[in-house]
């Protein structure tokens, strides 16, 4: 499959990354394919371990969603993209180095 359109950078998705802080830590962006073989974003997100404990984490996690989406320009677009969230005592325990 041939990618037409240019990929996001990391440093746009460390932007919007800046804008959720201190609730996101950091987002990581992988480019690749998916399992059809079409384009697609990964987004490791790492939230803060206070949005995990509050009433309502997924309200941060929608609005990340939607910011990244918005401003990559992703809808309507080649890529698909795909988020997997976690806390920062994940990472602590889990360690693996493509979330840092």
């Amino acid at each position: 499959m041939v990618m037409t359109a240019t990929a996001p950078k990391q440093a746009e998705v460390d932007q919007i990354a800046k804008e959720f802080a201190p609730d996101v830590v950091r987002i990581r962006l992988e480019v690749g394919q998916d399992w059809a073989e079409y384009p697609a974003l990964y987004f490791r997100v790492i939230v803060s371990d206070d949005v995990a404990r509050s009433e309502h984490p997924q309200a941060v996690t929608q609005a990340v969603r939607a910011a990244v989406e918005e401003r990559l320009q992703l809808s309507g677009s080649e890529w698909t993209a795909y988020f997997n969230f976690r806390t920062v005592s994940e990472q602590a325990k889990l360690k693996e180095a493509s979330w840092e």
